[in-house]
């Protein structure tokens, strides 16, 4: 299986330096380039398209939420994974709703941000759905507004989907529901697909947060 490609932005030199060093040590990432800021960040993923962007949070001239939601929306196949120092809530739902796949704060070790990296790029979790629940009802309600969730919207999901949105809360891959469930993995992807369809959701970490909160367990 051929590495992961990895783009680091950071515009402190030390330890985006630092990051790209323990990154080449390993055999399953490939760092195929860097960045100073976030324009220079959302120009690189552009030109290489890589499997990963690691973004600082604070950056000059385009911040990490910046980056992430260009990227997200200018070159959707790459995962956005921060990485940073900040580990306030706001921070965190900042990034999230952003588009970012996940967040580690720079004190975690090195098999926790391989995790981060394959697990973003492999569609699972990288934040446990108790974490995501936090931050989305700790988010600005006005953010939160514009999909705003009706009571109980998971009411109208069949059995199926709401088995999907089960193991969706459990931070599961589209294997491993595919797997558990004993279908295909196209069959999930349309599941998925409806489930955050008729509940107004974006990506998988919302669904997580909703199956966190609801208590669907």
């Amino acid at each position: 299986m051929p590495p992961l490609t990895v783009l680091v932005a950071d515009d402190h030199a030390l330890i985006r330096n630092g990051l790209i060093s323990l990154l080449r040590a390993q055999e399953s990432v490939q760092v195929v380039g860097q960045a100073s800021d976030g324009i220079e960040a959302v120009q690189r993923v552009k030109e290489l398209d890589p499997d990963v962007a690691l973004l600082d949070l604070k950056m000059p001239n385009l911040d990490g939420v910046g980056a992430a939601r260009q990227i997200s929306r200018e070159a959707p196949r790459t995962a956005v994974v921060i990485v940073t120092v900040c580990d306030t809530d706001e921070d965190l739902a900042s990034a999230l709703t952003a588009g970012a796949r996940g967040y580690v704060l720079k004190n975690a070790t090195v098999d926790d941000l391989l995790r981060a990296i394959h697990g973003a790029v492999a569609g699972q979790m990288v934040l446990s759905p108790v974490g995501a629940a936090k931050v989305f009802m700790r988010a600005d309600h006005a953010n939160l507004a514009s999909r705003a969730l009706i009571p109980e919207p998971h009411a109208q999901l069949t059995d199926r989907e709401l088995e999907v949105l089960r193991l969706l809360g459990e931070g599961a891959s589209n294997r491993k529901i595919a797997e558990t469930m004993v279908i295909a993995e196209s069959t999930v992807r349309g599941h998925v697909h409806r489930v955050l369809d008729k509940l107004k959701l974006q990506n998988r970490l919302q669904a997580a947060a909703y199956a966190a909160r609801m208590g669907i367990r």
